[in-house]
């Protein structure tokens, strides 16, 4: 009996030494987030992060690629084979085994966390270190630090990606990712390039005087946000006609800053109408959807109210956060966001895997589910990978099939840290 018991104790401390084993990754065995399509970008197969952490960070990240046109990739492992010298070592080697970035390009980002070592690694592209510099990523490591040392990892991974994000999207690096930076070729005569320096100037002005002369009800956000785009391409045409246009842009981005508000006039008696802001507002002036999709972000309202006829006119813009919302059949709100995801039945290659949503409002905090098919997985071919994108009940496909990315490839640069 005794004989028995040691044998089976034996058998089990084998299988245990084999489980510890698989979950030492390899850069071939990370199973690559584009696999389930081309709109996830985190790789968490040991669930190190919470599943609601993963979709905002998908949420982020796709973003983000369609407005710079950046693949920033999230690995998020227990620990990687000991055959690797370094943390930094795996990650670059997986960085450019997966392709990250655009391949004519070369802006990809991969962030790479490995619990067991305690270290936190941000590789980047040939292409982008001229904006994510060794510096700038570990600025970015240290907006997350302190939270990595608490093993808070979800917000940690949260605050390194939102600044990354945050730097990449601002106006000079998003016109350079997306256009570049190249000098002009001297290949034209000095009486042509006056010519079109001079209809050059008085298209700026006229497109000046267009943007920074609001409609009435605009507030100064309202326009300095349709001013915007003109003071991005008026910074990169400032190679073509250096003085002229470095002095006009200079002008406008003063200008953009002390832009006035335009009132509206009362329909009933005709005066201007006074602007309320958020602290000037009177209790009824907003309903309460509205007041929850403005708390959201999901809409903006600015309310004018006429002093005289005690007459109030409410204009509404969508908000920065509009995307991440749908509108409640209930209270009819634009509040109602997915809260939570069961899967229910794994994709294979013969069959569609299905997943529960839970809808809640953030209104009236009515609350329904749907169901949603998940494609089956595709087998590899030579351009393309298996896709886990959802579609509705309703018949709804993803456009993104390709299951890659783009084919980059990094030098080395970036930073690390052990936390």
């Amino acid at each position: 009996m005794k004989r028995i018991n040691s044998l089976l104790l034996v058998f089990l401390c084998l299988g245990a030494s084999v489980c510890m084993r698989a979950e030492q990754y390899t850069i071939e065995s990370v199973p690559s987030p584009k696999e389930r399509g081309q709109e996830f970008y985190v790789s968490n197969p040991d669930s190190v992060l919470a599943s609601e952490t993963v979709a905002q960070l998908n949420q982020l990240l796709e973003q983000l690629d369609r407005t710079t046109e950046v693949e920033l990739a999230v690995v998020a492992i227990n620990e990687y084979a000991n055959t690797y010298y370094s943390t930094y070592d795996f990650a670059l080697d997986l960085f450019n085994h997966w392709g990250i970035g655009k391949a004519d390009k070369n802006t990809g980002v991969l962030v790479l966390l490995a619990r067991e070592a305690r270290d936190i690694q941000i590789i980047t592209g040939s292409g982008i270190e001229g904006i994510l510099t060794d510096a700038e990523c570990d600025r970015a490591i240290d907006a997350g630090f302190e939270s990595l040392k608490e093993n808070d990892f979800d917000r940690g991974m949260l605050q390194i990606c939102q600044h990354l994000s945050d730097k990449l999207l601002s106006d000079d690096n998003r016109t350079e990712l997306m256009f570049g930076w190249k000098p002009a070729e001297p290949d034209y005569g000095m009486s042509w390039a006056f010519i079109f320096g001079f209809l050059l100037m008085a298209l700026l002005s006229w497109l000046a005087y267009k943007r920074l002369n609001g409609k009435p009800g605009q507030t100064v956000e309202d326009i300095q946000e349709q001013s915007k785009d003109l003071q991005t391409g008026t910074g990169c045409l400032a190679f073509l006609f250096p003085l002229p246009i470095f002095l006009f842009y200079l002008y406008y981005r003063y200008a953009r800053k002390h832009v006035q508000p335009v009132p509206l006039n009362c329909p009933k008696c005709g005066q201007l109408m006074s602007l309320m802001t958020p602290e000037l507002r009177k209790a009824g002036q907003l309903t309460r959807q509205q007041e929850a999709e403005e708390r959201l972000k999901a809409y903006n309202f600015t309310v004018w109210h006429c002093p005289t006829c005690n007459v109030d006119e409410t204009i509404k813009r969508k908000g920065i956060f509009f995307s991440r919302y749908e509108d409640c059949p209930e209270c009819h709100a634009h509040a109602m966001q997915v809260t939570d995801r069961k899967t229910l039945l794994e994709p294979s290659y013969k069959a569609d895997g299905k997943q529960q949503c839970t809808y809640t409002c953030h209104s009236c905090g009515h609350t329904m589910e749907k169901t949603i098919i998940l494609d089956r997985l595709v087998r590899a071919s030579s351009s393309s990978y298996s896709s886990g994108s959802g579609r509705s009940g309703g018949g709804y496909h993803s456009s993104h099939r390709s299951g890659s990315f783009g084919g980059g490839r990094s030098s080395g640069g970036g930073s690390g840290r052990h936390f």
